[in-house]
């Protein structure tokens, strides 16, 4: 693991470089961060999804959970890099990330024994996410797949995942726990409210479920 770790310090130190040497030749600024943000920190997400598959094999290595968490952070700060370079003006998504957190934290405060992964890859869209209201909303949407996980699902992981996909920007709550016969709890009024108050933001909404094998709620924001 410290190789690894010295290649994140040392691409992190490469960076930094790059951005106060250039800090003045805006063209510059946008390629980099463009690069950055196109290849580099889409290799960063690859990595981070074949270490979550990895551990949900191996849930008792500590050493790669601690790693996770920081490849995570270094993700976002990657982005945030990325993010500023390429737009020249800083974003409400660390904003809407530090509010999703802060909620999370404490609903599973009293929860000791589950934890809480979040993988936070977002961006692409800007429009949706600069509204308060719409910050809110996915905030509300998660805190609410959050205290039903805590009250059925007898789980001990939560994994809420942000990433983008070609024509949508994607958040997904998903947990290890019981889950449930998807058909029989097809008109839950929990379910729908989700459901309505996603079509109303025209975000298309979709759960999934199987028993003994968890339940994951994911909803797609269109990209204009």
């Amino acid at each position: 693991m410290n190789w690894l770790l010295f290649i994140l310090f040392l691409f992190t130190w490469i960076i930094s470089v790059f951005f106060i040497c250039f800090q003045a030749n805006k063209k510059f600024k946008k390629k980099i961060g463009e690069k950055i943000h196109n290849e580099v920190a889409n290799e960063m997400i690859v990595l981070q999804l074949r270490l979550k598959e990895y551990l949900k094999k191996n849930p008792q290595n500590d050493n790669l959970i601690f790693f996770q968490k920081d490849l995570e952070n270094f993700s976002i700060y990657l982005r945030t890099w990325s993010h500023n370079l390429f737009y020249n003006k800083s974003s409400s998504r660390e904003d809407l990330l530090a509010e999703v957190k802060k909620n999370v934290n404490q609903l599973v405060k009293p929860h000791d024994e589950i934890q809480v992964l979040i993988n936070y890859n977002w961006l692409d869209v800007f429009e949706f996410i600069e509204k308060e209201k719409n910050r809110k909303w996915i905030c509300d949407m998660i805190n609410e797949a959050i205290l039903n996980v805590l009250k059925h699902s007898n789980a001990k992981r939560i994994f809420i995942d942000f990433w983008d996909e070609e024509n949508a920007s994607v958040f997904r709550i998903e947990d290890d726990g019981n889950g449930f016969e998807l058909s029989l709890v097809k008109e839950n009024i929990g379910f729908s409210q989700f459901r309505n108050r996603s079509k109303k933001l025209k975000v298309k909404f979709e759960i999934n479920s199987e028993i003994m094998r968890g339940t994951s709620i994911l909803f797609k924001i269109p990209k204009k």
